[in-house]
């Protein structure tokens, strides 16, 4: 169920989950509502098998936590760290896992150079490039120099067009940038994981809902195990 009323008006009786509004695949607005793997996958875990009212609310992200910070939402589903479980309990189980990966042009000359880097570190040498708002890569190219794109989109062209040798970041939204933008067989995804980050659905500590976290692990589990979270994922690749 998607509601589109402003968080403080919604009912008690309803799960206010909120994301990033322009983080595709994972949640995005489109159409007034709101679309992604994570929006899938909370329609289904805890509204149609754990029968919750939900709503789905989007937000530049920074606004987003603030908002279940605040009380003013629920939950929102992401990467867990210290700073969010100050205010948060966090899942157990993931809702998805990212990998960081690497990608080049097609018929990269350094590619056989790229195919021996085994961690984010020994991208030292090489021409990097990536975009403002991945915060994977603001913290693991720290201190080398990249070329720096507004959007993901306007990096991977300027990967295209050899301003630089490698694009390294999440493999979901990498993958599907690459297909939206008509990249496919341009740009080739390397087969080495730099790292993989999970996100996982966080409740605010005084939340009324937060008493669903155990049957909400049991339930990705069990989805995990159907593989219906393949499934979902499968649909924005």
């Amino acid at each position: 169920m998607f509601i589109s009323a402003s968080a403080p008006a919604l009912a008690q009786d309803t799960l206010r989950l909120v994301y990033s509004d322009g983080f595709a695949p994972y949640s995005w607005r489109e159409n007034h509502r709101m679309r992604g793997i994570l929006v899938d996958v909370m329609n289904e875990a805890l509204g149609r098998r754990m029968k919750v009212a939900l709503s789905h609310q989007g937000f530049p992200w920074k606004r987003a936590q603030a908002l279940v910070k605040n009380n003013l939402a629920d939950a929102f589903v992401t990467v867990p760290t210290p700073a969010r479980a100050g205010f948060t309990i966090i899942s157990k189980e993931a809702v998805v896992s990212a990998t960081y990966q690497m990608y080049v042009k097609a018929g990269n000359p350094r590619t056989p150079s790229l195919l021996q880097v085994k961690k984010a570190s020994d991208l030292k040498p090489f021409s990097l490039g990536n975009y403002l708002g991945n915060g994977w890569a603001r913290k693991s190219l720290a201190g080398m120099q990249v070329h720096w794109a507004g959007k993901i989109a306007e990096s991977l062209r300027m990967l295209v067009k050899d301003r630089f040798d490698v694009f390294a970041g999440n493999s979901h939204v990498a993958n599907y940038q690459i297909k939206k933008l008509g990249l496919t067989g341009r740009v080739i995804e390397l087969p080495i994981v730099l790292d993989i980050n999970t996100f996982n659905l966080c409740v605010r500590k005084n939340s009324v809902f937060v008493h669903l976290l155990d049957e909400f692990d049991q339930t990705i589990a069990q989805m995990r195990k159907e593989g219906v979270l393949t499934e979902i994922y499968a649909r924005y690749r």
